[in-house]
């Protein structure tokens, strides 16, 4: 016999994040369950964690940019690290009102702007998601310190996966999700490739069995798109249901519907793709930002003065030029240098144990 010691909060007794027989439960609050069962998470347990994300077969070939693939309990050592109230608490702290529920009706995203607490978790309730982009902040002090271990997470994964980073706006897209038995987001791809970790509850996807690029990339180009429109799942589709530990990688442009099973909390870890816009537009940031005091004002003439104009249009040009070589020479040393990462991404530093010193006993 197992003894279940949880709140009514999930919709069947579990353990280890699985539904289980023969349970009694005993109802206890949610916040004494968490503060009970919460272990401080370690960097090796981090490490082993996406170790296992990636640990599918030739994942790399097989499904990396390609394929969705679920791998049951990766992130096992992360259960019990955050909850609904933790998730509550951190959006009061760190977000300032009005904060962001979504929803779905007739086929189009709907967007609600909660400003209390209670406002948020009846509009979860009612079927809405509340997002948190917590890279958006994790790099300043409004850090949460329960984020600390998803930052560490985060660049683990980046260690593991990535080929360049650009910058927390243009490489990280990483989000907690608040979510109800009623939620769901509508039909729609991510432009970032995503490893979502179940932290607390459950979730069903419904994700197309392969990425399909270029139409994904046509519809992008029709004028009439809009992202807050349902797509249409096209081709074979793959069902996958999410319990507290599994982790479920959706690679970029992949359309995927999720819906909700019960109350719940995830994670995405998402890299975003991209390509070489972004990075010539990394480097003009940079450039901007270090070395724009070193470039004087173009001298600007009117078409009225005739060759005066000319020369300053050439001038212009030559200058461009001299500055797309240095891009060119820049990117060049930014794709060829081995991966660098912010400190902030660094992995968590092991606590140092008290040693308590032994008191001598005095000399006879």
């Amino acid at each position: 016999m197992i003894v279940s010691l949880g709140s009514d909060t999930q919709s069947a007794p579990c353990f280890a994040g699985r539904p289980v027989a023969n349970v009694v439960k005993i109802s206890i609050p949610e916040r004494f369950c968490t503060q009970m069962t919460r272990m401080k998470i370690d960097q090796r347990a981090l490490d082993v964690t996406v170790e296992k994300m990636l640990s599918p077969k030739d994942f790399f070939t097989e499904y990396w940019a390609k394929r969705p693939v679920l791998v049951t309990g990766a992130g096992s050592d992360c259960i019990g690290q955050y909850d609904i109230d933790d998730f509550l608490n951190d959006l009061i702290a760190t977000q300032a009102p009005p904060y962001l529920l979504i929803s779905v009706r007739d086929g189009r995203r709907v967007y609600a702007s909660p400003m209390t607490r209670e406002e948020v978790r009846s509009e979860v309730e009612a079927g809405g998601v509340a997002p948190m982009r917590i890279s958006r902040i994790w790099h300043e002090d409004r850090l949460s310190s329960n984020w600390i271990w998803m930052r560490a997470l985060f660049g683990s994964l980046c260690r593991a996966v990535s080929m360049i980073y650009l910058g927390p706006p243009r490489s990280e897209n990483v989000d907690l999700f608040l979510a109800g038995p009623k939620s769901h987001l509508g039909v729609h791809y991510d432009t970032s490739h995503t490893f979502t970790l179940q932290l607390f509850g459950e979730r069903k996807w419904l994700v197309e069995d392969t990425v399909r690029l270029e139409n994904k990339l046509a519809i992008e180009r029709d004028p009439n798109f809009s992202p807050n429109l349902d797509l249409k799942l096209v081709g074979p589709t793959r069902e996958f249901t999410l319990r507290p530990g599994d982790a479920l990688y959706v690679p970029a442009y992949c359309v995927h519907g999720v819906s909700g099973m019960s109350w719940s909390v995830s994670l995405g870890l998402g890299l975003r793709a991209f390509n070489e816009i972004d990075l010539l537009a990394r480097l003009l940031e940079t450039f901007e930002h270090a070395k724009y005091a070193e470039y004087p004002p173009i001298e600007s003439l009117p078409e009225s003065l005739g060759e005066p104009h000319v020369e300053a249009k050439a001038e212009l040009l030559r200058r461009v030029r001299a500055l797309l070589k240095q891009l060119e020479m820049a990117a060049a040393a930014s794709v060829l240098v081995p991966l660098r990462l912010p400190d902030t991404l660094a992995p968590l530093k092991p606590e140092r144990r008290k040693v308590q010193k032994r008191l001598r006993a005095p000399a006879n």
